[in-house]
């Protein structure tokens, strides 16, 4: 992401969105009951999240029967990660927007982790042990002069209250399958009838970016407890899963969104493989992010830009430039 900024305003803002043209082309061809355990690689943003996605459509392609006991699993290894999101938020990604001290070594910590779970180590001492890491840095970011208060204290003097995104609502395996299937281009910019949307719809009322860092507190004590009590999401299986025409899509629940996964197989080979997650969703041109970003002025605007890109936790880096002059259109 870049934001270029003259006169302490912004002129100029580009969002790139991620190519995953490469990860495509890594699974075409490939059979796809061996892939599953090469995702994490081709893909470190959330890869139990695609590991499941993935699961899931090739479920509904393969028509495999739902296994209760299977999707259990599945979820406490989706609930595992949102954990770690968190614990990125309130370790990493808040203290570096205000230039507070980071404490990576938790997040690497809970990296190791959600790895060694995915690789089969035991998901009960792994939730254990990620409970305790986020506890932690949940009671140390939310302790007076913590790093949640000053950050929202900061965004609530930098900025007007501006609209939010409408939220992705009703969008299921079944949704997500028509929309990757009829263009190609939805999985690197994906929108709801031509206009942006909020892929987490906990944040979808919050229109000030310190309503959401409010509202994403309340999302880390909500999962914390449920990672305490082992207490597993219920959710409709029919929902998560979808195929048609030899094609299977699924969709896996992260804390920032759904992560829906599609591909088409022919003789167990991977001939498509689709995939968008929040990410996508949040960096739409048009979306609450850039009208957050593109409204900032003031002479600590690239400190401020920091803060709400904060806020967002789009998975992306922020550039800032200041520009000396911006050339006229001839």
């Amino acid at each position: 992401m870049l934001l270029l900024a003259q006169n302490a305003k912004v002129v100029d803002l580009r969002i790139a969105r991620r190519n995953l043209a490469p990860i495509r082309r890594a699974l075409i061809g490939q059979y796809a009951d061996e892939v599953s355990a090469r995702l994490p690689a081709h893909f470190p943003v959330c890869p139990a999240a695609l590991c499941v996605a993935f699961g899931r459509a090739l479920d509904a392609a393969l028509i495999r029967g739902q296994d209760a006991a299977r999707e259990a699993a599945r979820n406490r290894l989706l609930l595992a990660e949102a954990a770690l999101t968190h614990i990125a938020r309130l370790a990493v990604v808040w203290p570096r927007a205000i230039g507070a001290e980071r404490r990576s070594g938790s997040l690497a910590e809970g990296r190791r982790i959600l790895a060694g779970m995915m690789a089969g180590a035991d998901p009960a001492e792994g939730r254990r042990r990620l409970g305790a890491i986020l506890r932690r840095e949940f009671e140390s970011c939310t302790a007076g002069g913590g790093t949640a208060g000053r950050l929202v204290a900061r965004l609530e003097r930098i900025q007007p209250e501006l609209p939010s995104d409408p939220p992705l609502a009703r969008a299921d395996a079944a949704w997500f399958d028509r929309r990757l299937a009829a263009a190609p281009q939805f999985s690197d910019a994906p929108d709801r009838d031509g206009a942006p949307a909020e892929p987490c719809g906990q944040f979808s009322r919050a229109g000030h970016p310190a309503l959401r860092i409010r509202a994403m507190l309340v999302q880390a004590a909500e999962d914390l407890q449920r990672l305490e009590e082992d207490a597993v999401p219920v959710e409709d299986l029919a929902e998560l899963g979808h195929r048609s025409h030899f094609a299977g899509c699924g969709i896996a629940r992260t804390a920032r969104g759904p992560l829906a996964c599609r591909l088409r197989l022919d003789k167990g080979r991977i001939v498509d493989f689709r995939v968008v997650g929040p990410t996508e969703w949040l960096a739409h041109p048009d979306g609450a992010l850039a009208r957050a970003l593109g409204a900032l002025s003031g002479p600590e605007i690239e400190a401020d830009a920091r803060a709400v890109t904060a806020a967002y936790a789009p998975c992306v880096g922020l550039e800032f430039r200041l520009v000396e002059r911006v050339a006229q259109a001839s």
